[in-house]
């Protein structure tokens, strides 16, 4: 039974695991020699089991065996980025960085591909800002590897951010790297867009005159009129070939392409209005498409897969049902005006009470003051109407306000407001439950033609023209079409 066990990977594994997990040092030769046989014997094309070995031979700090394992790995299974990283982190943590730059500079010229030479050329220019401090050896490395694959945006962002990191920022050689990068052939408009933005912060946190940082703005606002112009020519294209072939029958790939394409720009608004068109349209893969739309609504807030129209009706539709469609859209309840009322009463009650009181307070007053007034001569006695002038005025101006002038302002509610969860949670199901009508007119179109999709072939017809038979059952369909 073991050694029919000794074939399966998962038996070395629970083995190795059950013997690491003891902690116990005396075991160690076993965990060594159970290693052994299984990479060597059992598994030796096993990469699993191979990048154990050397994790563990490392931790009981016998590097150079792990790092015979990982060579030895190389040569069973090439070209596996996880050994190539492994091999390298492991010089790295021996403290051997000109063996960790050569390893990279290996693996960088004999990737077969140009994204994992270019990933491996990033992690190379981290290495030699962070690990060997040397930044300029690092910004060339990238500048080599952008050189190869000139499209790649990380690179050039990577390029970008390394020289943010010289203790003074060198103005002239960031925007040497942008202007490089965005005055490339064939660079993509959205792309474009992206460096402009990053320009324009740039020079706005860096730059050290007014006229760098306009000119960058102004090609930014170049760049972004160019990559309208480009979505309205895509979508054109999209719409002229829907109008061709869109209602074919196996035109799925179409649509979806057109759907993954407004998807990558976030436009989920423009999704929703194709997903409208193709629920309504009978293709080979109408139940997929209902439930792609469905995922679409439930990782969306319906204002933003909705038109403002169709949202704002849906919104009302919603409310209305559930009895608070009638409600002002003012923050004031029932409660508050209740109490409204109550301090109402309260204040023009505070009101005559204060009023009585300095009626009095001003009779004692006059009477106090005309005694003193004949004793006075007549200048004291206008300086003392000037003051009962002033005490006048103030008294106006500390009057109460009188609670009728008190209201609230109602609020208007902003278009694409949604009051609660439950409430967008209500909306989301109510465009479904549309959308779900459409859906089964769809399916029941599509049932409709299966019988004539099963009965025709598609071959090439400029290669091998159409049987009789076959010519009855184009022409059945096209019949069935012309009649729809």
């Amino acid at each position: 039974c073991l050694i029919a066990c000794a074939l399966y990977e998962d038996f070395w594994l629970k083995l190795i695991r059950y013997l690491e997990s003891q902690g116990d040092p005396e075991l160690v030769p076993a965990t060594r020699d159970a290693f052994e046989r299984a990479c060597t014997v059992h598994h030796p094309d096993k990469p699993s089991l191979h990048l154990m070995w050397s994790a563990f031979e490392e931790c009981q700090n016998n590097h150079p065996k792990a790092a015979e394992i990982l060579t030895n790995l190389e040569k069973v299974c090439p070209n596996l980025l996880q050994v190539a990283y492994r091999r390298i982190n492991l010089e790295r943590r021996r403290g051997d960085y000109v063996k960790c730059s050569q390893l990279y500079e290996h693996y960088i010229g004999v990737a077969k591909g140009k994204n994992m030479a270019s990933n491996l050329a990033i992690k190379y220019a981290r290495f030699c800002h962070k690990v060997k401090g040397d930044l300029d050896g690092g910004m060339e490395v990238l500048k080599i590897a952008l050189e190869k694959d000139t499209s790649n945006t990380r690179i050039a962002l990577q390029m970008i951010d390394l020289a943010l990191q010289r203790p003074k920022v060198d103005e002239k050689e960031v925007v040497e790297i942008m202007d490089s990068f965005m005055g490339r052939e064939g660079m993509d408009a959205e792309q474009k867009v992206l460096f402009a933005q990053r320009k324009v912060e740039f020079l706005e946190d860096f730059g050290s005159t007014a006229k760098g940082l306009q000119d960058a703005q102004r090609e930014l606002q170049q760049a972004l009129a160019k990559a309208n112009e480009s979505k309205k020519k895509a979508r054109s294209q999209f719409e002229r070939a829907l109008a061709a072939c869109g209602l074919e029958f196996r035109s799925d790939k179409l649509w979806e392409a057109y759907i993954k394409w407004e998807t990558e720009g976030k436009r989920i608004g423009n999704v929703a209005g194709i997903y409208d068109r193709l629920l309504g349209t009978p293709t080979q893969g109408y139940n997929g498409h209902f439930d792609s739309f469905s995922e679409i609504v439930s990782n969306n807030a319906p204002q933003i897969v909705l038109s403002v129209e169709e949202f704002l009706r849906v919104r009302g539709e919603v409310r209305e049902a559930s009895g608070t469609g009638t409600k002002s859209t003012s923050k004031v309840n029932d409660e508050d005006v209740i109490l409204v009322g109550a301090d109402k009463e309260n204040v023009e009650k505070g009101n005559e009470k204060v009023s009585e009181e300095k009626k009095d307070n001003e009779e004692k007053k006059e009477e106090a003051e005309e005694e003193s007034a004949e004793k006075k001569d007549p200048v004291e006695k206008m300086e003392v109407d000037g003051e009962e002038k002033i005490d006048e005025e103030k008294a106006q101006e500390e009057q109460p306000v009188k609670a009728e002038e008190v209201q609230a302002e109602p609020e208007v509610e902003a278009d694409d407001h949604v009051a609660n969860e439950e409430e967008a949670q209500a909306i989301k199901d109510k465009i479904l439950s549309s959308r779900r009508k459409l859906h089964k007119q769809t399916v029941a179109a599509v049932t409709a033609r299966w019988i004539y999709e099963e009965a025709i072939k598609r071959p090439y017809f400029h290669v091998k023209p159409l049987e009789r038979c076959q010519l009855k059952n184009w022409k059945d369909y096209l019949d069935y079409e012309i009649e729809q």
